[in-house]
C-alpha cells in the first residue's frame, strides 16, 4: 500500500506536522477532533507512505515533493 495516493486533507495533515502543529492544534484548523486527526496519521498516511512514525512520514513527504 505504500504507492497509494494520499488525498488532499491527508497532504495538509503532513504539512501541518512538518510546521510542528500538535493534533488538537490541527483538528481546530481542520475543524475535526485532534483523535481523529490522530488515527488518521495512525492508520492511513504511515500506510500509504510506508513510514514507521509520522517524523519518518514528513521525511518521506518532502522527499517526494508531496509537502514542501
Amino acid at each position: 500500500m505504500a504507492d497509494s495516493k494520499l488525498t488532499p486533507r491527508e497532504i495538509r495533515v503532513l504539512e501541518l506536522l512538518a510546521d510542528g502543529y500538535e493534533y488538537q492544534e490541527m483538528g481546530r484548523l481542520l475543524s475535526i477532533q485532534g483523535d481523529t486527526i490522530k488515527k488518521m496519521v495512525a492508520y492511513r498516511i504511515l500506510s500509504k507512505l510506508g513510514a514507521d512514525n509520522k517524523t519518518q512520514a514528513v521525511a518521506m513527504a518532502l522527499r517526494r515533493g508531496l509537502i514542501q
